[in-house]
């Protein structure tokens, strides 16, 4: 069977990667039929109770790989960082039995999803308990895969991933962002090898539990009331771009940068109003060195399209930076070989449609209320 280019990059780079191999991975056209079929059982098992009904739930861990916890060694000088929950050294001692995490609350539990979201409290031997977010791959309520993803002579193999790889290319991801845990991104309390109620085996990332809103339940009139007087939607923009540019200096494109994996918290840790922007869920990230391109650099753009802003106004904010001497570091990331604004015009291209699209729409309503 075909491996995603990210996950084997991944696998090629992570410490004890056993921890996140599928076992019974099928190989072929035939034991993938067998696969699918066995995850389809193991889906009736798990909603016949959802865990999610049945809260609080102890977990049943059974192993333990906490290779992607920072510790204050790891941070960087000029940045500002949150209280780390549990400290490393305290983690990586830790045995399965030494760990309790029992489940509280479903943040995003549905079928046919990367994971699903607890909160948490978690205790590590005689400690304080701690909220924590848990964020479980299980594959049988992930999409089931087509069994065309395992014919080898099919003339364009699809690439599947597992719930055990995206874990495992998160994982990567957290260990090339350590010094970014608890400034940009949350702090990694580990991955636990669980035991589901049913008898299925899944892959749980413990994070840090944050007390924020996502940037998709958000308007831009709230962004900017939250950000205070000083600043805008495009001073957000401009820093998450600087962001951008940083991560992937480390080695990290995100792969996913949709609003929903950016979150306002809602008090600032510190002065910086900034502390409270946050980058989420790393499970789609890709490593730098294997593309050509940044696949992440056009969303703050889309994000400020999603909060209000016009293409043209947008267009006017990134030509200033463009133009401006010496212009940013992250400004050639909208280039390539043809264009130095290649990525740009792509999306100035599909913005202007998609407005052109929503105000036939909204012509079309208004025009349906007068008719009425």
């Amino acid at each position: 069977m075909y491996v995603h280019p990210d996950v084997e990059h991944a696998f090629n780079n992570l410490p004890r990667e056993e921890f996140f191999l599928d076992q019974n991975s099928p190989q072929d056209y035939q034991s993938g039929l067998r696969y699918i079929d066995t995850l389809e059982r193991r889906r009736i098992a798990a909603l016949a109770k959802p865990l999610w009904e049945t809260l609080p739930h102890v977990l049943d861990t059974k192993a333990i790989w906490q290779l992607s916890c920072s510790n204050e060694d790891d941070r960087h000088p000029e940045m500002a960082y949150r209280f780390q929950t549990f400290n490393r050294n305290q983690l990586l001692i830790a045995q399965p039995d030494d760990v309790s995490i029992i489940l509280q609350k479903s943040l995003r539990a549905k079928v046919d999803t990367h994971s699903q979201v607890y909160k948490a409290v978690m205790t590590v031997r005689k400690s304080a308990p701690r909220n924590v977010c848990v964020k479980i791959f299980q594959q049988s309520l992930c999409k089931l895969p087509d069994p065309e993803y395992f014919d080898e002579d099919a003339a364009w193999p699809a690439l599947w991933r597992s719930a055990r790889q995206d874990a495992a290319v998160e994982a990567w991801a957290y260990r090339k962002l350590v010094s970014l845990q608890g400034a940009w991104i949350p702090h990694s309390l580990g991955f636990y090898k669980i035991r589901m109620p049913g008898g299925e085996v899944a892959v749980a990332h413990v994070l840090e539990y944050l007390d924020g809103m996502v940037m998709s339940n958000l308007t831009g009139d709230i962004v900017a009331q939250r950000l205070g007087p000083n600043y805008g939607i495009f001073d957000m923009a401009t820093v998450l771009e600087e962001r951008l540019y940083h991560m992937q200096s480390l080695g990290v494109m995100h792969g996913d940068l949709l609003p929903r994996n950016l979150m306002l918290l809602r008090q600032s840790p510190n002065q910086d109003p900034w502390s409270a922007l946050l980058i989420l869920d790393f499970d789609c990230a890709r490593a730098t060195e294997c593309y050509d391109s940044n696949c992440d650099i056009v969303h703050p753009l889309m994000l400020l399209q999603h909060l209000g802003a016009s293409a043209d106004v947008i267009e006017r904010w990134f030509r200033q930076h463009a133009s401006s001497n010496p212009p940013p570091k992250w400004i050639p990331l909208f280039g390539n070989e043809k264009y130095d604004d290649a990525h740009f015009r792509f999306w100035r291209s599909n913005a202007h449609r998609d407005e052109h699209r929503r105000g036939l729409r909204e012509k079309k309503d208004v025009k349906r209320v007068a008719d009425m």
